[in-house]
């Protein structure tokens, strides 16, 4: 024991004092070590995935491969390829490829469908003759797509609503764009009534504000906000779908508002005030017009 601590003291000064004479000398190595692992990339170009994706379900299959390639500096040939699909930590698909000759290059793919809904990690993982491995991977999400939109009435033509008095229609079903006047609304089609308009405000019909108790009997409530994340022709279908109501049921209009809102039927839907002439104490001139998108 003794001797062992003696040998250890004199190792030990002789590396303080090698490690001096090379700060003395003043020479470093700047030379990385080589790798002798394997390589493996992503195919990437026309036909195929090579970042982190994120597609819709039924949108096309994703096709994504890969190359891989022996050390040269090893001289280490390829032994196999393991592929793997992971989602929530769990192994999904998995799959190795063997080579029983000595190859220094190989490539191939997978496809991956867009069935459903869903997130996973894709990866693969080369090992040479030497066991040494790399590996290269990417990310895959599939949402559900968004329901697909429609025009609130025609499309083309601007919808038109009045106040109080039966000039113009004042109740609107948002899904068909079929309006109704005061004089027109019974205990029949008074469910079918998504939105009232008058004195420069579109509400519920279960609103305060809604006098016609035929209409407010009805017990439709349909939510509303104003948007203003983005101009009325830059909105998508994903936009629409990921609208969700504050509680809102009614709103005060000027010329250009957008609109979005959900009906009692759960359709979310938007619209824009093309035309306003609004007035909150006139019955004959109080109008707006309006064009609008709504989920089928």
């Amino acid at each position: 024991m003794k001797t062992l601590k003696t040998l250890s003291a004199l190792v030990f000064a002789a590396g303080i004092l090698f490690t001096s004479c090379k700060k003395t000398d003043n020479t470093t190595s700047t030379t990385p070590p080589v790798s002798k692992n394997p390589t493996i990339t992503l195919i990437g170009g026309t036909g195929y995935t090579s970042s982190d994706y994120t597609t819709t379900v039924g949108a096309p299959s994703i096709k994504i491969g890969y190359t891989a390639i022996s050390n040269t500096s090893s001289g280490s040939k390829l032994d196999h390829v393991y592929t793997s699909i992971t989602s929530n930590n769990v192994v999904t698909y998995s799959t190795t490829t063997t080579f029983t000759t000595s190859i220094t290059s190989h490539a191939d793919s997978i496809i991956i469908p867009t069935s459903t809904a869903g997130t996973a990690r894709v990866e693969f993982t080369v090992t040479d003759k030497a066991g040494l491995t790399a590996v290269v991977g990417i990310n895959i999400t599939v949402v559900a797509a968004s329901p697909a939109i429609m025009p609130i009435g025609t499309g083309t033509t601007a919808i038109t609503l009045g106040g109080t008095v039966d000039t113009n229609p004042s109740y609107i079903n948002m899904y068909t764009g079929a309006t109704l006047k005061s004089s027109q609304v019974t205990t029949s089609n008074a469910a079918s009534i998504d939105l009232a308009y008058s004195k420069t405000k579109i509400y519920s019909p279960s609103d305060a504000l809604e006098t016609n108790t035929t209409v407010k009997g009805a017990g439709v409530i349909t939510k509303l906000d104003v948007y203003t994340a983005k101009a009325y022709s830059a909105i998508t279908a994903a936009d629409i779908a990921a609208y969700t109501p504050t509680g809102a049921t009614n709103v005060t209009l000027a010329n250009g508002t957008v609109i979005m809102f959900k009906t009692a039927a759960g359709k979310n839907g938007v619209f824009q005030v093309t035309a306003f002439n609004g007035s909150a104490t006139s019955t004959t001139t109080d109008n707006i017009s309006i064009v609008g998108q709504i989920q089928q």
